[in-house]
């Protein structure tokens, strides 16, 4: 709790230091300019609650809300005002501006700024969401295309907009590096630093550790099984995918290169929703779309590697996931993390590499994720509990419900702020121990962004340049996703880590008894 605390001190001291020198610009949420012209739309993705989509002439990803996420924000008002009978605009409004001040206040500071910058709030115009949506729907998965909770809600006249981080960082006249650059006079010269395609990768890593919460029965599966795995058995017994992943979180975050690759291969292999490739902004491999990556990347690698297209560009991912981007060079492991082996990893350990000693360096992305996630000491067996108990003081004091800032609003102290008498320890370790909950719910959900284009030659500034392989290479990394998680939704998290243990109980006895039967075939 202390090393929390000096990490917030240190961010906000900073953050009001940059604030400073910057003649009191406001770098919170701005409103950005509304969009009143018809532009071209790309698909970039979507969740339950919101559509996602590229702006290509701004290089900007535009979130709209989705009618499931206004039904159940609309079921939760009326909860608190049973007069309400009709969802207001600026009730959207409030509510996508608190995911701004959450991810702005709670995960940059515990992320780094190098990672995550907050989105901004635009005003739309009316009509443009459903102009984006028909634009894009033939990209859409086919099942999100027939149900109207996931179609747009046309009644927000605001969305959240972040950089399209499919490109690498752009300026307000274009990108920072194309291999060709138009003058004012319409001359066209040949930029000769940056030449080639722009290959982003996006990954969710999800939970990167196995429980050790002694409030788990010391005889459960989840103490040998991660939970990713074991949601694969839930989720193929309910036909969300037709076959489990062999990609396992716990050998990415592994830190072993070997490890790490076969994860990522895994994800080739089965991409489900857990991993997107594009070329300068076009999908060309995900869970819908499966192109040949090693045609799709001939004309990004020169050199030896052009024999071994996709080997070298995972290698080369790998490197940025376990480059840090705080610090220069090399960097000194996390002590906390400890490397830990999943029961259902296909990995098959080789011989040992040469320097990979399996540990992630401090301050690389997945150490910030890895160490964000870790705050959930008890895991969902010690936090149920907790909430219940909370749940049942607010029958009897609705009023706490807002003093603790369970639904925000998320300012700078929301998690180490006191709101306590003397008399209430209990309450306020209750609290903090959920909300550290919830914040590491986030960030196992959250997604990495990362973005490359190769160079022709070392350019004269190196930030952000990696050298792989006798190439360089200008990158970006980002995490993105990072929205909060609801006080009310804890009880489905219980439910759901059951469901997932039964169903991996429920296939572990199916392959047991299929392996009698076949010993019996050969009696």
């Amino acid at each position: 709790m202390i090393l929390l605390l000096i990490i917030l001190h240190e961010f906000y001291k900073g953050r009001n230091s940059s604030l400073s020198t910057k003649g009191g610009e406001n770098l919170h949420c701005n409103m950005a300019l509304p969009i009143e012209r018809k532009t071209e739309w790309q698909y970039r993705g979507e969740g339950n609650c919101s559509l996602a989509v590229a702006n290509l002439e701004e290089q900007q990803v535009y979130r709209f809300v989705k009618q499931y996420y206004t039904q159940q924000l609309d079921a939760i008002t009326k909860s608190l005002d049973s007069q309400q009978t009709n969802l207001p605009t600026d009730i959207i409004e409030d509510e996508l501006r608190k995911v701004i001040n959450y991810v702005e206040n709670v995960m940059q500071p515990l992320l780094s700024t190098h990672y995550v910058e907050p989105p901004v709030l635009c005003e739309i115009k009316n009509g443009l969401t459903k102009e984006a949506e028909v634009m894009v729907n033939e990209s859409r998965p086919v099942h999100r295309r027939c149900k109207s909770q996931d179609n747009v809600d046309t009644r927000a006249r605001t969305a959240l907009v972040l950089p399209d981080l499919c490109f690498l960082p752009t300026t307000n006249t274009g990108p920072v590096y194309t291999c060709t650059q138009s003058l004012s006079n319409g001359t066209t010269v040949i930029n000769d630093t940056a030449c080639g395609p722009t290959i982003s990768i996006e990954l969710k890593p999800k939970k990167g550790f196995l429980p050790q919460s002694q409030y788990i029965d010391k005889a459960s599966l989840r103490h040998q099984v991660c939970k990713y795995c074991m949601h694969q058995r839930l989720k193929a017994r309910e036909g969300q995918w037709p076959r489990p992943t062999n990609y396992c979180p716990l050998d990415l975050f592994s830190g072993n290169r070997q490890r790490m690759k076969h994860a990522l291969l895994g994800l080739i292999h089965t991409p489900q929703n857990n991993l997107k490739i594009c070329k300068n902004g076009v999908e060309v491999y995900g869970a819908h779309k499966q192109k040949d990556l090693n045609l799709l990347l001939k004309d990004f690698f020169t050199g030896d590697a052009r024999n071994k297209y996709l080997t070298s560009f995972l290698d080369l991912v790998i490197e940025i996931l376990l480059s840090p981007r705080s610090k220069g060079g090399n960097s000194i492991e996390t002590p906390s993390f400890n490397s830990q082996v999943c029961y259902n990893s296909k990995y098959v350990p080789k011989s040992h590499s040469k320097g990979d000693s399996g540990k992630l360096p401090m301050e690389c992305v997945l150490e910030k994720i890895y160490s964000v996630q870790s705050l959930d000491e008890l895991d969902i067996d010690g936090i149920y509990p907790i909430y219940q108990h909370l749940q049942t003081h607010l029958n009897s004091y609705p009023q706490h419900r807002s003093n603790w800032g369970l639904d925000g609003p998320y300012s700078e102290d929301w998690l180490t702020r006191s709101t306590f008498t003397d008399n209430s320890e209990h309450l306020q370790s209750a609290v903090l121990k959920v909300k550290k909950f919830l914040i590491s719910k986030t960030v196992q959900d959250c997604s990495i962004m990362v973005a490359l284009q190769p160079l022709v030659k070392r350019p004269s500034d190196m930030s952000s340049v990696i050298n792989f392989d006798e190439q360089y290479f200008r990158y970006s990394i980002s995490i993105i996703d990072l929205d909060p998680k609801r006080f009310d939704k804890i009880p489905t998290y219980y439910i759901m880590e059951q469901e997932m243990e039964k169903a991996y109980q429920e296939n572990m006895d199916k392959v047991k008894l299929r392996d009698i039967g076949k010993k019996c075939e050969t009696l």
